[in-house]
């Protein structure tokens, strides 16, 4: 399964080996670490995931 992963975000989760439990989001949040569009981002797909 991991395979199937570090070839689609190969660069995201090289140094994760637990990437399997971690959801889209979670990856999405390892790269986007430092950066504050994350929280607005993260907001918006807790808003969207609600609201549908």
């Amino acid at each position: 399964m991991e395979k199937r992963e570090e070839n689609m975000h190969g660069e995201q989760i090289q140094g994760k080996d637990s990437s399997d439990n971690l959801s889209k989001e979670e990856k999405l949040n390892s790269m986007l670490l430092s950066t504050p569009e994350i929280i607005t981002w993260m907001d918006w797909e807790q808003s969207s995931s609600i609201d549908e």
